[in-house]
């Protein structure tokens, strides 16, 4: 029955809309998440794998990098101001000293926040002074190629399927991602 069930998740993924997708991937226990990326590797669908990968990130506490993938697979830029990213990063040492200087380069560590450190690299900022008071700008770029290495020690936690994973990241795309903070 759990194969039927999951037959039909697969082949409802393969021909329904990108959104639909994402609200049905949602309803998906951690479980059926897995067997849809496995049944993924049968199909050939590397980005719906992909989109399961990235909801299991979510449901395991990794909500930014499951973000992330997911602007990588639909090929747009991440941009955001005062978003998601925002609350994570006014709680890091990072932010701390990018407050002391006008512009350089921060990095994330797993002690920091594990969800920023798989998110991001090794990020540019420059302060900015506005109407509103300062403002810092953080950009990344997210190239899964460089990023495989870090990846791979959450998707080895988290999915029995990263062998394929990792091997089948042809639909996502390399993406700059732009971070505005008010300070």
């Amino acid at each position: 029955m759990k194969k039927i069930l999951v037959g039909i998740c697969m082949a409802f993924l393969l021909v329904t809309p990108v959104h639909a997708q994402d609200d049905q991937l949602q309803k998906m226990s951690n479980s059926e998440l897995e067997n849809t990326i496995a049944q993924s590797q049968r199909s050939q669908s590397s980005t719906s794998a992909w989109k399961a990968a990235a909801q299991l990130a979510r449901n395991k506490g990794y909500p930014l990098t499951a973000t992330i993938i997911e602007h990588a697979l639909s090929h747009q830029q991440y941009t955001e101001v005062n978003g998601l990213f925002t609350k994570s990063i006014k709680q890091t040492s990072a932010y701390t000293k990018m407050r002391t200087s006008t512009q350089g380069n921060i990095a994330f560590t797993k002690a920091m926040n594990a969800d920023l450190y798989y998110a991001l690299y090794l990020c540019n900022y420059h302060r900015l002074s506005s109407s509103q008071g300062m403002r810092y700008v953080i950009m990344d770029h997210f190239d899964f190629n460089n990023e495989k290495t870090k990846l791979s020690a959450l998707f080895k936690r988290i999915s029995a399927n990263w062998s394929y994973l990792s091997t089948h990241s042809s639909g996502m795309s390399a993406i700059d991602i732009v971070i505005t903070i008010d300070g």
